[in-house]
């Protein structure tokens, strides 16, 4: 049997060499099986007849014996493979001889097509009772061929008709009635399949033995079967059923082909099958492992539309969408491979992970059934459709197009809108303000956010790895078309949703696509020259540059908001802004550089993420000019060092070896351990070879390909990292240790230990060498404060320890909040518990508790670690708590030493031009604002500084970028303010001595407060003077120094006992301090009459702003009726107000002009670049807003009184 099998494979595989004796093989084929079949002299031998068969189907592959061509053997080889189908062989236990029979039959149906048809009875009959037999192989082989004869029988009934008008109706007809026999009536799953294929193979025969009308009745025959069966019924789909459904969509697509009008309801029930059968993709693929079937299945019904590409259009367009809903439907599966619940907030958090389910279905389960959707063309099962090369192609771009369109489309239409905790608060009814729920105030914009709805953004989260995981993996080159469009939407609702990081991963797809393809390229002539199919017809140079456009402006606003983040939204900005190509990169390189130091830094945790930092340095070294790239060497080399340590610490033989220390005995009677070094696993170390010492030899190869002085900036220092190694960290040796050996004790100070220790603590890329280091400063730690506990104050006072602890202390707050789990668990408890040891000081501004302080406000004003300001700010308020604490009541209302050192340097902080610290200090006092409040010595003390300070602080922050919280935190901060005025209003309203006087006040009450808080509505920063309105609207009712219960009530009083004019003072004069007016369109009513004249946009940004705030102070009191027009604009004051001087001349002069007409009216000759006219359209578009505002508060309520203003003061207004 093998002999004649391999001969056979032979003459598939090598024919041109069997050409010779191909004649001779196919003799010994017949004439061996003629002879076993009609011997009646000896036993027949199954293995040689079953080695004939299969030889022949073999053969018959290259050497054909067609029935049409007459050829010589086909009618013996039919007639002998038909016996073997036919007959009983009642010695055969394996069915090996009717197997390969079939076999032969199912491959090469088409060369005995005549003599099928003829016997078309014989055949089916035979053929369908071994598809029903018991045995799984012969079941199997006999569908396969009845599948086959079936087709070729409906073929040649359509052949007959063409070529020799011959109808053959009794064969159609007796077909038609078994396949509809067995559906109406058979549960067999093979017998339901076969009949539901051969009732779409015979679709073409019906269109020519009967009408169109029947052939649309077929259809809808079995559509009306098939929504029975997957539609109808609300019980899940067992394995049975989901095996049927694509059968049924191909015989759905046969029928269709043969549709010359396809109706909307027959395309919306085609719809439905095949998002059925997407839905039911995993059951069949995990079930039957058929799944090749559903793919299959779907492009036939895609390419049986081919003849009518916009139903074909409509119909991918349905299903895409759909399909990509349900895929993307299901349990979001977790880097770990874990699948979570289904999220309940807009962070991904860990907590809820579980153990993947391999029962649970996540979008993945899909991929391959996408992935086969898009690559069909290179599949050969599809070549028997008669469809071309370039047909295929025309489909696999509209398939690709539709998933590129439905992603965006489903995007947009999410609702990924979170919602911020609510600060809950409840009074006790004793009159004190209870507590309330912490929401740990944190200067990550995600704290405290939630979805608003959960499932959404369940299917946001799959969609961003589903796009990811398909658009990478096939058909880059089809995204070229896509690329602006799809980046434009992506960006369009990244910046309404800067918060949600999956918007930045869509984005790194579409720049991965970009550079795998060169879309940034410049063309060549021999780019120019290639022709190839998947090329998109646009003006590709146009769409470069465009997409150049769009990506370097969104570059600039991205890099810029690195500094505010942390976690996932961290890691998927950075990802971003080092996917982007080196033509972006040139023209934001200061930026690309801070972004590639934290990579960088973030790396030594986080490979992946050192790993695209390097690569972007490579491509930038390779394409980006040297001179560009060589000023910020110095600045970027020094941080591979790290990587190069941990490689130099790993290359000791012993570094990588586990130690296993086992415990033995001696005949001395006292435990021996002995150290048994075991080698690692060879999996173990080619995992460390791919991973560190793959990305060290890269970086190797980075810095010696740069050469030349570049080398020296890797281990070059500035001179503050120069004094931290070089200079001891105190002159004086503090951590004495006793060694006690049995025989003797040695003496040795630790001191020189930790700057070492510290340093592989924090920085240290190889996690042995860190969780080492990071046990070793912990018992460090614990040893220098129990030494110190333990010596008198006599002694400390001599030898004190600060020096150390400021060095220690912001190693040990780093620590605290490392990525490195086991640092976290092991110093965040720490540093909560020194907190609460040093704030035991007894005298004012001691140094181990100043330097503790002053280790965590540096920490709080990071710039650019979240993490580590949170930690800081938690610690801060652990302070504070402390503090209070340990000091007496009387102590704290004489002189709170802790507290007043650290509201100093809040102060100073909240005032710095630095808005990372000015952030800083804002968190902090969110921090402990719960604790602060609760201490009525502390608010009577400070809590009109604070006001003061705080509202100063928010004006600062007026030119602060959005996207750095300073401004949020500060409102935030006064809020809380806000309401310890209000709750302790009685106390305020005294007069006492030892409560701080601001400056700007008059006394230290709630009356000064309000008034202070009216100057500053006039300010020209928008935030600062819409809180203090709203602060001076919430304060006004609680003094009692003017008897009124309104706000209203208060400015009436004002207005009667001071006049108009102290309000137009207030409201034009730009922030007024008191005496006369200096600022505000008070002093410049009109744009020459402020500034010298040599920038016309600054001061036309300025007198917009002046402009504004008088606005917004007249619309306030108008629109709240506060204050009647009357009595602000009467006309014995007409020379006061100069708001509609200002606003005339805004209308007459600059509201027509832009800023190319306000430059020329200005004689100013600037230069404006795009940004500039965005910032002054801007503006001045906001003014526009604002006087429509200022007129409608005004005439809406007041209509009766425009006669009080006089005509000179309107001018050309309305």
């Amino acid at each position: 049997m093998g002999v004649l099998h391999i001969l056979g494979v032979l003459a598939e595989f090598f024919p041109e060499n069997m050409m010779i004796y191909s004649s001779k093989l196919i003799s010994i084929y017949v004439n061996e099986i003629k002879m076993q079949m009609k011997s009646q002299s000896k036993k027949l031998d199954y293995l040689v007849l079953t080695g004939c068969l299969r030889g022949l189907n073999c053969y018959l592959v290259t050497f054909t014996q067609s029935a049409e061509e007459g050829a010589e053997y086909s009618w013996d080889i039919y007639n002998c493979v038909k016996q073997c189908i036919t007959q009983q062989f009642s010695e055969q236990k394996r069915y090996d001889v009717p197997k390969a029979a079939m076999a032969l039959i199912a491959k090469h149906a088409p060369q005995f097509n005549l003599y099928l048809i003829d016997d078309y009875k014989v055949m089916y009959e035979r053929l369908k009772m071994w598809s029903r037999h018991y045995n799984r192989e012969a079941k199997h082989a006999g569908y396969l061929a009845l599948e086959s004869v079936l087709r070729q029988i409906s073929e040649m009934l359509v052949q007959r008709v063409k070529v020799s008008k011959q109808k053959d109706g009794a064969i159609f007809s007796y077909f038609i009635q078994e396949f509809r026999s067995i559906i109406d009536t058979s549960n067999n799953s093979k017998d339901l399949s076969i009949a539901i294929r051969g009732y779409g193979y015979f679709a073409a025969p019906c269109k020519l033995f009967l009408s169109q009308d029947d052939v649309k009745f077929m259809f809808g025959e079995m559509v009306q079967r098939s929504e029975q069966l997957y539609l109808m019924e609300a019980t899940e789909l067992a394995g049975e059923k989901v095996l049927h459904l694509p059968s049924f969509l191909e015989a759905l697509a046969s029928i269709v082909k043969e549709l010359d009008v396809m109706p909307e309801s027959f395309l919306s029930s085609l719809e439905k099958l095949v998002v059925v059968m997407f839905e039911s993709y995993p059951l069949l693929r995990k079930n039957t492992s058929l799944d090749y079937l559903a793919h299959k299945a779907i492009i036939k019904v895609f390419m049986a539309l081919t003849d009518k590409p916009a139903i074909q259009q409509t119909l991918i367009s349905r299903i895409v969408y759909q399909g990509i809903l349900r895929t993307c439907s299901h349990p979001v599966v977790m880097e770990s491979g874990s699948v979570s619940a289904p999220a309940a907030a807009a962070e991904n958090d860990s907590e809820g992970i579980q153990e993947r389910d391999p029962r649970k279905i996540v979008y993945k389960d899909y991929m391959d059934l996408w992935l086969n959707l898009l690559d069909f063309a290179r599949a050969k099962e599809f070549n028997a459709l008669g469809f071309s090369l370039a047909s295929k192609r025309v489909l696999t771009q509209r398939i690709y197009d539709e998933v590129v369109t439905s992603i965006l489309k489903i995007c947009s239409k999410l609702d990924l809108s979170t919602t911020k905790d609510s600060e809950q608060t409840a009074t006790s009814q004793g009159g004190t303000i209870a507590s309330e729920i912490d929401g740990a105030t944190s200067s990550d914009p995600l704290c405290g956010l939630q979805a608003s709805r959960p499932k959404d953004f369940v299917v946001f989260f799959n969609l961003v790895d589903f796009t990811r995981d398909l658009l990478l993996e096939k058909h880059k080159p089809l995204f070229k078309r896509w690329v602006y469009t799809y980046g434009h939407d992506i960006i369009v609702m990244a910046t309404s949703n800067p918060h949600i990081s999956g918007f930045y991963k869509l984005l790194t797809v579409c720049m991965k696509i970009c550079d795998g393809i060169n879309f940034f390229r410049e063309p060549n002539a021999a780019d120019e020259m290639k022709s190839d199919l998947e090329e998109m017809d646009v003006d590709m140079s146009t769409d470069v540059q465009n997409c150049l456009t769009l990506f370097t402006k969104f570059c600039k606003e991205v890099t810029e908001r690195l500094k505010t983040y942390k976690g996932d939204l961290l890691v998927s900005y950075l990802q971003l802004v080092l996917s982007f190509p080196y033509q972006i990169v040139e023209g934001n390189i200061t930026g690309m550089v801070t972004a590639v130091q934290l990579s960088l830094k973030i790396g030594l945790s986080y490979l992946p993420l050192a790993k695209a930092a390097l690569k972007s340095l490579e491509s930038w070294s390779a394409h980006l000019p040297p001179a560009l790239l060589q000023m910020h060497y110095k600045a970027i080399l020094p941080c591979l060092d790290d990587y190069l340590k941990t490689a130099a610490t790993d290359a000791d033989g012993t570094a990588n070896q586990t130690v296993i220390l086992t415990a033995g005995s001696s005949n001395r009677g006292r435990k021996k351990i002995p150290i048994k070094l075991l080698k690692q696993s060879s999996r173990n170390r080619d995992i460390k070879a791919d991973d560190n010492d793959s990305l060290v030899l890269r970086i190797l190869h980075f810095v010696g390909s740069l050469g030349g002085a570049n080398n020296a900036s890797l281990v070059s220092c500035t001179a503050a990292e120069v004094a931290n190694i070089a200079v001891a960290w105190d002159t004086e040796k503090h951590l004495k240790f006793t060694i006690p050996f049995v025989d003797m004790k040695p003496v040795i100070y630790l001191d020189p230990f930790l700057p070492h220790v510290a340093e592989l603590a924090v920085s240290s890329s190889d996690r042995q060498t860190k969780v080492a280091a990071c046990e070793l400063l912990h018992a460090l730690v614990l040893y220098m404060l129990g030494s110190g506990a333990q010596q008198p104050e006599s002694h400390q006072a001599k030898h004190p320890m600060d020096r150390l602890y400021r060095k220690l202390f912001p190693v040990l707050l780093k620590l605290s909040c490392d990525v490195e789990p086991v640092a976290k668990q092991l110093f965040h408890p720490l540093i909560m518990q020194m907190i609460h040891w040093f704030t035991r000081n007894v005298k004012f501004e001691s140094p181990e508790t100043v330097a503790l302080l002053d280790a965590i406000m540096d920490g709080i004003v990071h710039p650019t670690d979240t993490s580590l300001r949170d930690v800081s700010a938690s610690c801060v308020r652990e302070f504070l708590v402390w503090s209070i604490k340990q000091i007496s009541p009387q102590q704290q209302e004489k002189s709170p030493l802790n507290t007043k050192s650290l509201l100093k340097r809040v102060y100073s902080l909240a005032l710095h031009p630095s808005p990372s610290r000015r952030l800083g200090a804002s968190l902090t006092f969110n921090h402990v604002y719960s604790v602060f409040r609760e201490e009525e010595a502390l608010v009577d003390m400070f809590i009109l500084e604070l006001l003061v300070t705080f509202v100063d602080s928010l004006a600062l922050a007026h030119a602060d970028d959005q996207s750095l919280g300073t401004q949020e935190q500060c409102v935030q901060a006064l809020g809380h303010i806000e309401k310890i005025l209000v709750k302790k209003a009685m106390i305020l309203n005294k007069e006492k001595k030892g409560r701080r006087i601001p400056k700007a006040f008059a006394s230290a009450t709630l009356h000064a407060a309000a008034s202070w808080l009216l100057r500053q509505c006039g300010r020209p920063q928008a935030q600062c003077r819409r809180t203090c309105m709203h602060l001076f609207g919430r304060l006004v009712p609680h003094q009692t120094k003017l008897r009124c219960k309104t706000a209203a009530d208060y400015m009436n009083m004002l207005v009667v006992a001071e006049g108009p004019g102290y309000f137009l003072a207030r409201f034009e004069g730009g922030g007024y301090s008191g005496g006369v007016c200096q600022s505000g369109i008070a002093v410049a009513p009109t744009l020459p009459s402020l500034g010298d004249g040599q920038s016309g946009l600054r001061d036309s940004l300025q007198w917009f702003e002046l402009l504004l705030a008088a606005l917004d102070c007249y619309t306030w009191v108008f629109s709240e009726g506060f204050i009647e027009p009357a009595k602000l604009f009467a006309v014995g004051s007409s020379g006061s107000a100069k708001v509609f001087v200002a606003m005339d001349y805004f209308i007459t002069q600059l509201a027509a002009k832009d800023i190319t007409g306000m430059a020329a009216y200005r004689s100013s000759g600037e230069f404006f670049s795009p940004r500039d006219r965005e910032e002054y359209n801007r503006s001045k578009c906001t003014v526009i807003v604002r006087i429509m505002d200022f007129l409608a508060a005004f005439l809406s309520r007041y209509s009766d009184q425009a006669d009080a203003v006089s005509e000179d003061k309107c001018g050309n207004i309305g």
